[in-house]
């Protein structure tokens, strides 16, 4: 993830690899079991803030492994690819 938009040669770059992330994998399982499932639900059953899951779930939306379909509340997500 990187949240700020500055050179890779920049020393204060912040920057992580999503790959890698727990969160961002179990966000994909739980949406797989459950393509309806909440952002509060998906914070509550990772233990993690609902910020954390929405930064999640909008880099997955950005690299294009998730999709949201319809509304919010009656709408679902779509894992692409996987």
């Amino acid at each position: 993830m990187i949240w700020r938009n500055k050179s890779e040669t920049d020393p204060n770059l912040i920057q992580a690899d999503p790959n890698n992330d727990p969160n961002v994998i179990q966000i994909i399982e739980l949406i797989q079991n459950n393509p309806k499932i909440s952002r509060a639900e998906l914070a509550e059953k990772l233990q993690i803030s609902e910020r954390k899951t929405r930064m999640c779930i909008e880099l997955l939306k950005r690299d294009g492994a998730l999709i949201r379909e319809g509304s919010t509340k009656r709408g679902k997500w779509i894992v692409i690819g996987n």
